[in-house]
């Protein structure tokens, strides 16, 4: 039986466009050499992880010491036999894993029966590898040649305050820096450009906005993968970066509109007190003082 739905184009002018594209989609699997040599049925991304049970008396091997990989790890040790995790730097200050949770050195390349790390040792009791390694930007609305995205999928091209397109400012995205409270801080980029749309805030000059975007590449050491990366406290000063700005418009009716997110002084000591607040919850749940929650050890 044919479907009744016909899909019709239809060409429509807006004034403003807005690009809620995120950064969750595309999951991003680092090309190590010898990857395609061994069994695709074992690899996998933290993005189609969904339940430790699935992994039960596995050897699993975590690539990334990020949020994900802390997460999984700290899921997997009660299913697992073994829960390795491959790190190539110093982790996240919120990624805190519990301490039966072995890091080792990075890979070097796969084998068909086995995982050589990069000191030459060979893991050949690996069942599962799981990248937690983030993920690539993607805009598919948009031919390539229009030069948006980087090739390698990094990071976005020429954006003011990583929200407004500098050659165009009509044109804005939302959501794409990373390592960042999402909540308060994209409420924040929000009122941003809905200020800047309604004409109660003013943009600097093209000269300027592509200034800034050239100031943070140097400061990242011009690594694009970098650009949208903002560790604490980097995201607290990115959020009231934004709050002043919005604070700015005193245009009729501005004390009625959206409030910014603030980062007061109690906000910002309990963030830092977040890896020690998650050590302490992963300690009393080894002890097992939160199994009336049924958290289910995860």
């Amino acid at each position: 039986m044919k479907s009744s739905m016909q899909l019709q184009l239809q060409q429509v002018l807006y004034s403003s466009v807005i690009l809620i594209v995120g950064h969750y989609d595309i999951p991003l699997i680092p090309a190590i050499p010898g990857i395609e040599k061994f069994p695709s049925t074992r690899i996998t991304h933290a993005k189609y992880f969904r339940h430790p049970s699935a992994y039960k008396d596995k050897n699993v091997l975590l690539v990334g010491n990020g949020p994900s990989g802390a997460d999984l790890a700290n899921q997997l040790l009660h299913y697992d036999r073994t829960v390795r995790r491959s790190v190539r730097s110093e982790p996240n200050a919120l990624a805190v894993t519990n301490p039966k949770v072995r890091d080792i050195l990075p890979i070097k390349q796969f084998h068909e029966d086995g995982i050589e790390l990069v000191d030459g040792t060979i893991l050949d009791d690996v069942d599962h590898v799981i990248f937690c390694t983030g993920y690539l930007y993607s805009l598919p609305m948009f031919l390539k040649e229009a030069g948006f995205i980087t090739p390698d999928g990094s990071y976005v091209h020429h954006l003011y305050q990583q929200t407004f397109y500098a050659e165009d400012p009509t044109l804005s995205f939302m959501g794409l820096p990373k390592q960042v409270i999402p909540f308060p801080t994209f409420q924040n980029q929000a009122i941003v450009v809905s200020k800047v749309w309604a004409q109660k805030l003013s943009l600097p000059s093209r000269e300027v906005m592509r200034k800034e975007e050239f100031q943070r590449l140097e400061q990242k050491g011009f690594d694009g993968a970098k650009y949208h990366s903002f560790k604490f406290p980097e995201d607290v000063e990115l959020a009231e970066s934004w709050r002043k700005w919005i604070e700015q418009d005193r245009s009729p009716g501005w004390e009625a509109s959206m409030k910014p997110w603030e980062w007061t002084e109690e906000r910002i000591a309990f963030r830092k007190r977040a890896p020690e607040i998650k050590a302490t919850f992963l300690k009393e749940l080894e002890e097992g003082r939160w199994d009336q929650f049924q958290f289910d050890k995860a």
